[in-house]
């Protein structure tokens, strides 16, 4: 008896265990779906914008969902939310909604007697950082979510955490391709603008002496320009009292750095230090609030037009071994303070020595005549002014003869200039 009860007992047991392991066939796992946020930066400054797409994943079996992006109130301030109408592009009878909230979430609502089964864009919220953060999160909550049988489907969903660094100010900056010129000379002036300056409105004035620089030519790059077909850029160069216009708006704000617009100037006058500025009259983002503009200015120094002569050397025929300096002199109210003297010769008839105060001995070697350059070439490597002058080599036969002689004697001359 008791070896039955024992068997019974076990055959129980097992029974039991069986039992437990065996799934039943009309059970259902939870639905489940995934809610994305996707950021287009990870880093901004005060005063940006930035902008968070939530995204939905396929076969969601979504009939019904309210969510909330919820968001730091200190940090970001929500400027607009867009749907895509994922709800109600499917079923009857639906509807699709949001509403923006500035105490730190936006919600949005959609339902529709079908159900979601693509995956898709379900809405866009764009905010403007108002305050720094390291690492402010946006997240999603998310108090709604059944399917069409009015049952739970289990949401996942991620984080976004944003980086907010403190406003800088945006700049102007001008920029010329050379910082001296002369008379007839042409010189290039480029107004850059910082990156991220948030810029939606600008009217600025280059300012110039007009009796120094004359504009030429005027060139906007289109940092403005929204697409190819609007022209949202001004420039106007006909301004006789020394100021350039341009005219800049957009309906977005300027987020690239850049050339904003250049000047092609000139010279007609001359000057030490000719003032090359920037006056700013308008300058707003595109909530119309004023930015506090920084720009630059910058010197400019041109040179009236320089004339180079060689000196009249005391004799043009020199003798073998024997030699002479050769020197110039520079004629000019204003000489630039950056230029170079450059000599040149068409043959090898003298031996040449580039003195410390630019100016050259030539030494007799070989017989013949040479024609010697002289060459002021200011900074930009332009040559200014030349003058040449030919010289004789008498190094016949006899001359050598004797000036070997000279040589060994220490009886060989170098003439002053």
């Amino acid at each position: 008896m008791k070896k039955t009860n024992k068997f019974l007992s076990m055959i129980l047991a097992l029974m039991m265990i069986m039992s437990a392991m065996i799934i039943p066939v009309n059970a259902e796992a939870i639905p489940f779906t995934h809610l994305t946020i996707v950021s287009d930066k990870t880093d901004v400054d005060v005063g940006e914008y930035i902008q968070f797409d939530v995204y939905v994943d396929s076969k969601s079996n979504l009939s019904a969902l309210t969510v909330d992006l919820v968001y730091d109130s200190d940090v970001f301030s929500p400027i607009d939310m867009f749907t895509y109408n994922m709800f109600t592009s499917v079923g009857v009878g639906v509807e699709e909604s949001n509403s923006c909230y500035d105490e730190g979430h936006a919600r949005f609502t959609g339902a529709t007697n079908s159900c979601l089964t693509e995956e898709g864009l379900l809405f866009t919220v764009c905010f403007k950082a108002i305050g720094e953060a390291v690492g402010s999160e946006i997240s999603l909550v998310v108090s709604d979510s059944v399917d069409y049988n009015n049952d739970y489907v289990q949401v996942f969903t991620n984080t976004k955490s944003i980086n907010v660094h403190p406003y800088t100010n945006p700049t102007l900056t001008i920029v010329t391709d050379k910082d001296f010129g002369g008379i007839g000379d042409t010189v290039q002036v480029d107004v850059y603008v910082s990156e991220n300056s948030g810029i939606s409105i600008l009217t600025a004035d280059l300012i110039f002496d007009s009796s120094v620089l004359k504009p030429v030519m005027m060139i906007s790059t289109g940092m403005f320009n929204v697409d190819e077909d609007d022209n949202n850029e001004s420039i106007n160069v006909e301004y006789a009292d020394g100021k350039a216009r341009f005219v800049g708006v957009t309906p977005y704000s300027l987020s690239e750095e850049g050339i904003l617009f250049s000047v092609l100037f000139e010279v007609v006058g001359t000057a030490t230090d000719s003032e090359i500025w920037l006056d700013v009259s308008e300058v707003y983002d595109n909530d119309y609030n004023i930015i506090n503009l920084i720009t630059s200015f910058t010197f400019f120094s041109t040179y009236s037009p320089v004339d180079i002569s060689i000196n009249e050397p005391s004799r043009t025929t020199i003798r073998y071994k024997d030699g002479i300096v050769l020197d110039y002199s520079l004629e000019g109210t204003e000489i630039p303070c950056i230029f170079k003297i450059e000599w040149e010769w068409d043959n090898d008839n003298f031996d040449v020595e580039v003195n410390a105060d630019n100016s050259i001995t030539i030494i007799s070697q070989d017989n013949g005549y040479t024609t010697f350059t002289v060459k002021f070439i200011d900074f930009s490597g332009k040559v200014i002014a030349s003058d040449t002058i030919e010289m004789r080599s008498n190094a016949g036969l006899f001359q050598k003869i004797g000036g070997f002689f000279r040589s060994i004697f220490g009886t060989t001359t170098i003439y002053n200039s």
